[in-house]
């Protein structure tokens, strides 16, 4: 499986992990301020961007462990959502190799459970896989909506993702096995295993990822702490990029 990797500036390597139905030129509007402190490794995930789909029926251990094969060792590690979800196994399975981790607007579990309300209910992914056979455009536009949705400055956010998808689709393949992953992970029972250092930035209005999921995070991970972006919807970097970069920076102490 070929993934597409950008390279950019000169630093300590950080690699950057997109969300679902996006790609790396989501981190667009930041990479000017984040080269400048670091080597950014921009990796589009299977499926998304430039990059080949999943094998078909591959799971999450799977994939991350083809990601973390392509990146350098040790690393700072940033992903949002689908990729924050990517990141923490990579933590997980292969601590050496992840220096800090921040993961955005992320989950150990995307869906609910009767013990984990803090979540989009099932049916709601189920949707999407099944009207991604009729309309995909139709169907990002959605889930973009929903990102959205919360955030003092929706409108603008909602433009900025419209923008990257319409530069580079992700494939229909790509799409239905990456939602199966978030259908299908549930990483809470491991987190005992993540020793590094772990920063979650959550958006206070993430209709989503509630930021209660960071709060819950941070008290069971051994080094983990919370930054909440009042006003965020699932989108923090893009609607708050400057207290995105200041809390990162603080964090990476750059």
């Amino acid at each position: 499986m070929r993934l597409h990797i950008t390279h950019l500036g000169l630093g300590p390597d950080l690699v950057l992990l997109h969300g679902w139905g996006s790609h790396s030129g989501v981190w667009g509007s930041l990479m000017v301020h984040l080269s400048a402190h670091f080597r950014l490794i921009l990796i589009d995930l299977p499926g998304h961007g430039r990059s080949m789909p999943l094998y078909q029926g591959e799971q999450l251990k799977g994939l991350a462990e083809r990601v973390a094969a392509l990146a350098p060792s040790p690393a700072f590690w940033l992903g949002w959502s689908l990729g924050g979800l990517i990141a923490l196994q990579i933590a997980m399975d292969y601590p050496a190799q992840v220096r800090k981790l921040v993961l955005v607007a992320s989950t150990p579990r995307f869906t609910t459970a009767p013990d984990w309300p803090q979540a989009v209910v099932p049916e709601l992914l189920s949707s999407f896989s099944q009207a991604l056979k009729i309309d995909i455009p139709g169907t990002l536009k959605r889930f973009t909506l929903l990102q959205t949705q919360g955030s003092e400055w929706a409108k603008e956010v909602a433009r900025t993702l419209f923008a990257q998808m319409n530069i580079c689709y992700p494939s229909a393949t790509g799409l239905q096995e990456s939602l199966s992953i978030l259908q299908n992970s549930d990483l809470r029972s491991a987190l005992a295993a993540v020793y590094c250092p772990t920063l979650m930035i959550m958006g206070q209005q993430d209709i989503l990822i509630p930021a209660s999921v960071g709060e819950w995070m941070a008290n069971q991970l051994f080094q983990g702490q919370i930054c909440a972006v009042a006003g965020a919807g699932h989108a923090p970097f893009l609607s708050h990029p400057q207290v995105f970069l200041d809390a990162l920076k603080a964090f990476l102490e750059v």
